[in-house]
């Protein structure tokens, strides 16, 4: 098994702790399906640090009007989201969401980010964190097959911090992922398992500075040896051609 660990040290949490809540945005969304080249938005919710609502809605696809596989898993059905703006409607309201966030969270984030980027909103230079990297690091059951530790629901991670909530709504999955950011980072096994992170890349980084000195120390001494063996071939050279050299011009001086 391997080494329970977050996947940064210390100092970047506390970094993401300082961050104003009201400058956290947490964002969720569901979809039509799991491609972001060909499913489409349904529902979009935006947060901010202490779950309060920024943007709610459902939202109208452009292209689709039935999605059987994600129904079954969201419940949103065409005549939920018929009335409901377009993702292009919702541009301005996005975009004043994320102007005004310094970090951005969600529940596995970079899935919520392709789809939205996809839909053509760009996170552009955001501070961004996923929580559910993070729980699975100190949580996670281990996969042999996988290498690492498997990635838990939303729902299984909120119920560890007794964190209610309704799943597959995107608004409340956004409160209730808010809601776990903190009290994750907050907890003494997330602080103990950063502790345990930064004290290894400590090791790590003492470790490969030492490589380094001793290799900048070999590259040094085999420079010495370098001038040393070049100033014994210099002089071989000097003895080989340049003795000679010196007793044929004597000779030639003295049949002068």
């Amino acid at each position: 098994m391997g080494d329970r660990a977050t996947v940064y040290g210390t100092s970047y949490y506390e970094r993401l702790l300082s961050v104003p809540r009201e400058r956290v945005l947490c964002v969720d969304v569901e979809t039509t399906g799991l491609d972001p080249e060909k499913d489409e938005i349904l529902q979009l919710a935006m947060v901010d640090g202490n779950g309060d609502h920024l943007l709610c809605t459902y939202v109208r696809p452009d292209h689709r009007k039935r999605w059987p596989k994600a129904r079954e898993v969201n419940g949103i059905t065409w005549e939920m989201v018929r009335d409901a703006p377009t993702i292009d409607d919702l541009a301005d309201k996005i975009g004043e969401a994320l102007s005004k966030a310094e970090l951005i969270i969600g529940y596995n984030i970079s899935f919520d980010q392709r789809m939205l980027e996809a839909a053509g909103v760009s996170f552009r230079a955001k501070l961004i964190y996923d929580v559910m990297e993070d729980y699975a690091q100190v949580w996670g059951r281990w996969s042999d097959r996988k290498g690492d530790y498997l990635w838990a629901k939303l729902s299984e991670a909120a119920r560890r911090f007794g964190i209610t909530l309704d799943a597959h709504d995107a608004a409340n999955d956004a409160i209730a992922t808010a809601h776990l950011f903190y009290a994750m980072l907050g907890s003494e096994d997330f602080r103990e398992a950063a502790k345990v992170k930064t004290e290894v890349d400590a090791r790590a980084k003492r470790w490969y500075e030492e490589q380094e000195k001793e290799k900048r120390s070999r590259e040094h001494e085999m420079g010495d040896d370098d001038f040393v063996t070049s100033f014994t071939l210099l002089m071989v050279l000097i003895l080989v051609i340049g003795v000679p050299a010196i007793f044929l011009a004597t000779c030639v001086a003295r049949l002068w």
